[in-house]
C-alpha cells in the first residue's frame, strides 16, 4: 500500500469486508472516496474533525449568484487537496431532468492523471 494518491478502507455505507478481510482502496479510487466523504460532511459535523467538510446549500435556488457560490465553494474544497493540482480544476454546472443545477469537476492528480466530469 504506497501510493502518493493514498489507500484507506473502503466505505460505501459502511466497511467493505472481502475474503474475510477489510477491502482498501487506492489511488484514485482513495482520492474519490475522500472527496465524497468531504463533500457529505457538513463543516462541525465530525468532533474530531471539526474544519471537515463544507458549507453548501441543501436546496439551491438557480440564480447566478447561487451557482456562482457553490461553484467556489467546490473549488475551494479540491484545491485544498495536496493531492490535486489546483490550476487544473475546472467546474462545470449542468441541469438535471428535475431542473435543478449540479456540478461535475475535471482535474489533474499530482501524479498527472487526468479525471474528468467527476460528479460533486
Amino acid at each position: 500500500m504506497n501510493s502518493i494518491l493514498g489507500s484507506d478502507l473502503s466505505c460505501t455505507d459502511d466497511l467493505v469486508i472481502e475474503d474475510g478481510d477489510f477491502s482498501v482502496v487506492e489511488n484514485t479510487k482513495c482520492l474519490f472516496q475522500d472527496l465524497q466523504a468531504t463533500f457529505e460532511t457538513i463543516p462541525a459535523d465530525n468532533p474530531d474533525m471539526p474544519f471537515a467538510g463544507i458549507l453548501k446549500p441543501r436546496l439551491m435556488p438557480n440564480d447566478g449568484l447561487s451557482v456562482e457560490k457553490t461553484r467556489n465553494v467546490y473549488d475551494d474544497a479540491l484545491s485544498s487537496d495536496p493531492r490535486i493540482k489546483s490550476d487544473s480544476i475546472e467546474i462545470d454546472e449542468y441541469e438535471k431532468s428535475n431542473g435543478d443545477i449540479a456540478f461535475a469537476a475535471s482535474f489533474e492528480t499530482i501524479d498527472n492523471q487526468k479525471v474528468e466530469n467527476f460528479i460533486l
